[in-house]
């Protein structure tokens, strides 16, 4: 029992460890951009880095914002989002050590809040190894390391697509309920001007 406990143990704690440096390293965040802003999120990075980024507009007019890429001060990327019509996907690998700048522009709304929820992945560049060279306890680590990676990434899609529509039903529930009223008063109104002016006749 004891033998069996010692070999277990390490990688019990290994996997645990890992997987708790998986979530800590994928950094998720919402953020609401006013209209005529741009607000930028910095990173510095080193050359070879591999960069992941997911974004969704949550909430805010037609769901449409301006990606921005930025390196060193200097526009790498620009590109228009609108919410399911294109990607709100970024992959990329950093060309070179400093910093990036990851940007989202409001400047084309005038009154509109746009709300934005965005997930930053960031693997920084190793040293290669041949399959040769790892143990069996370490390709299973990198496979659980995988597969993580791809729970978390589907997690977060379908979260933001459920709080997407969610939102849309919200508002969707929100303009019947004001229509029914709207319809009901008038009804009311035509119901009591019908009564006036039969009164009127007779």
């Amino acid at each position: 029992r004891r033998v069996r406990g010692s070999i277990r143990s390490p990688a019990i704690t290994i996997s645990t460890f890992l997987i708790f440096c998986l979530i800590a390293i994928s950094n998720q965040l919402t953020i609401k951009v006013e209209p005529k802003s741009v607000d930028c999120f910095y990173e510095d990075l080193k050359s070879g880095s591999e960069i992941e980024l997911d974004y969704a507009v949550i909430d805010g007019g037609l769901l449409d914002i301006e990606f921005i890429v930025k390196y060193n001060e200097v526009t790498t990327l620009s590109k228009m989002h609108e919410e399911g019509k294109t990607l709100g996907s970024y992959k990329s690998v950093a060309s070179g050590d400093g910093t990036y700048a990851f940007c989202f522009s409001n400047l084309m709304a005038r009154f509109t809040v746009k709300t934005v929820s965005f997930q930053l992945r960031v693997k920084e560049p190793t040293e290669l190894a041949t399959p040769d060279d790892l143990s069996p306890l370490e390709k299973a680590l990198q496979d659980i390391e995988s597969e993580v990676q791809l729970i978390i990434r589907e997690q977060t899609y379908y979260k933001i697509r459920e709080q997407v529509h969610r939102n849309t039903a919200d508002s969707t529930n929100t303009r019947v309920k004001y229509w029914s009223l709207a319809e009901s008063l008038l009804l009311l109104l035509m119901s009591l001007g019908q009564v006036f002016y039969l009164k009127h006749l007779f």
